[in-house]
């Protein structure tokens, strides 16, 4: 069954993202250009739509779009967005989407997963077998199924979810420890990664 992970979103009039610049590489990043042969990614890059990103064995990637909405690809990942849209793609890996309040959000597919976002930022993984995960650092996530669009269930920051292959219904949200997410995850700042636009605020959260 497939699922959807929209966080409320507004972003129907914003601009569309046209192209993204590569901000950091860690180890083994490719490019992947349509109809093109790969090639080593490195700071600076421009990446246009359908341009895969593609990360090795412990390495990681951050593309930032001109509106300061900024993406992280992790390990053993492939990463794509649309031009003239505001949707990607996450075919396999974890990624960190983190897009400033009031900016337009976007919308993130990942397998059978799609989570449309505003002003929020959250870590999603899909598993080749299928079971998504979604993470909630700051904002809230309506997680539904889209072949089933009103079963769905609205996650809030400091929540997860994790919906397996097949699903028929959302699972209930779980806490999770945000403050040890925030000091260990790969996609932040223990990663090696700036703050993110919304750090003060995750860092609050973290803290209560």
């Amino acid at each position: 069954t497939s699922l959807t992970a929209a966080l409320t979103l507004g972003a129907l009039q914003a601009e569309p993202f046209q192209e993204a610049k590569v901000t950091r590489v860690v180890n083994k990043v490719s490019l992947l250009p349509a109809n093109q042969d790969s090639r080593s990614a490195k700071i600076g890059d421009a990446v246009a739509g359908r341009t895969g990103v593609k990360t090795g064995v412990d390495s990681r990637a951050e593309l930032q779009f001109p509106d300061q909405t900024v993406t992280r690809i992790g390990a053993n990942a492939l990463f794509r967005f649309e031009a003239g849209g505001r949707s990607m793609d996450l075919e396999g890996g974890t990624m960190l989407f983190s897009s400033p309040k009031g900016i337009g959000g976007g919308q993130v597919q990942a397998g059978a997963v799609t989570a449309a976002v505003k002003g929020t930022s959250f870590l999603i993984s899909f598993k080749l077998g299928g079971e998504v995960k979604v993470i909630v650092l700051d904002g809230k996530v309506l997680v539904s199924l889209t072949e089933f669009p009103a079963i769905r269930r609205l996650i809030r920051s400091g929540q997860m979810v994790i919906v397996p292959a097949g699903a028929t219904k959302i699972p209930k949200a779980t806490r999770v420890e945000l403050k040890r997410i925030l000091e260990t995850s790969r996609l932040l700042e223990s990663g090696g990664f700036d703050p993110l636009f919304s750090q003060s605020l995750l860092d609050q959260s973290a803290n209560r």
